[in-house]
């Protein structure tokens, strides 16, 4: 009776399977996860933007009879950023209808660390009490953001930023420092006089 014979990898077929694991963790892995961590992004910034026009769309119908608004939460911590869609005159825990969490590797840089952001639409005119600027941030993702821009005019848009050098707000309204909401760490200083603050003002590079 034959034994069937049994073949191992010789060691050159060994290397040439690790230089080929290797070369795909090198040159193919970070450009994968680089889509897949857009891709991330870019579908939590059209959930926030679609969550505001339908709360818009409810403020006009007086749903319940009541004006809606959105509450942007940027509480202290990483991975716990959220936003919440509420009802009433102002906003109160008892008011809320849903509350929604970025993905774990999003953020708000824009209302900055420990800070949230009420965006109120008034019943039946739906328009907002602000102009302002809702900014997404990735930990994956180096200079680029998700940004959601609301005018009192009523227009709500959106634009993925790439090769974000500095996001500037400039809604201090005091002091000669302005912070960098882009996640990059590029606030700045006036180095001449202070400035004269004018409410409205805003700036990316």
């Amino acid at each position: 009776r034959e034994m069937a014979s049994r073949r191992g990898f010789s060691l050159v077929e060994v290397l040439i399977v690790l230089a080929v694991v290797a070369f795909l963790a090198v040159v193919v892995a970070p450009g994968y996860f680089g889509v897949r961590s857009r891709q991330v992004l870019n579908s939590m910034t059209l959930r926030v933007i679609a969550d505001i026009r339908q709360t818009v769309e409810r403020s006009k119908a007086q749903e319940s009879g009541l004006q809606w608004g959105i509450r942007v939460w940027n509480p202290t911590g990483v991975g716990n950023d959220y936003y919440e869609i509420w009802s009433g005159t102002s906003y109160a825990a008892g008011t809320v209808l849903a509350k929604i969490y970025l993905s774990p590797q999003l953020n708000f840089t824009d209302p900055v660390d420990n800070s949230s952001r009420d965006v109120i639409f008034a019943k039946a005119t739906g328009l907002p009490n602000l102009s302002t600027n809702i900014v997404i941030n990735s930990s994956v993702l180096s200079n680029q953001i998700g940004m959601v821009s609301v005018n009192t005019s009523g227009k709500i848009d959106y634009d993925l930023v790439k090769d974000l050098v500095g996001y500037w707000d400039l809604d201090e309204n005091t002091g000669t420092t302005v912070s960098d909401n882009s996640g990059n760490g590029n606030s700045g200083t006036f180095s001449a006089a202070p400035p004269t603050w004018t409410a409205g003002a805003s700036c990316k590079s």
